[in-house]
């Protein structure tokens, strides 16, 4: 079936995608990026359950279930919906204790260029340390 197919394919891809930016938030400790990764993890989790629920809701009726299965198909949209109220509020708390509490990005060094001592003139690196002290926050 071919909505069964896309449902495996975004499973894999959203998986791919929490990977690579958890990795990413860890390294350069970017909390956008790590809560761009728990998005993903909720992609994953919530395509995974769509794809459950759609194959539980394509079987025919039986004795315990004389309709049908149709209705797994409503429950799991409920059970998703929930989950996702549940990120968003896990979210929302986490920004609002880092706006208190801040946190210093922990990782990879910056490459040459980008640190902002490398966009002053080499001049007042040399003629003014008290300049270099006031940007770095030592004075």
């Amino acid at each position: 079936m071919k909505i069964e197919r896309s449902l495996k394919v975004a499973v894999l891809a959203y998986a791919l995608l929490y990977a690579l930016k958890i990795g990413g938030g860890i390294l350069s400790g970017s909390f956008g990026l790590i809560a761009d990764g728990i998005d993903n993890t909720y992609n994953v989790l919530t395509s995974f359950l769509a794809l459950r629920f759609y194959s539980i809701s394509l079987k025919p009726a039986d004795r315990e279930h004389p309709l049908g299965h149709s209705k797994f198909d409503t429950f799991g949209a409920v059970v998703i919906s929930a989950i996702m109220m549940a990120t968003g509020a896990s979210l929302i708390t986490a920004s609002s204790l880092r706006l208190h509490t801040p946190v210093q990005p922990v990782g990879l060094p910056l490459r040459p260029g980008l640190h902002p001592l490398h966009w002053v003139h080499p001049d007042v690196l040399r003629d003014q340390p008290e300049a270099i002290a006031e940007l770095l926050g030592l004075s």
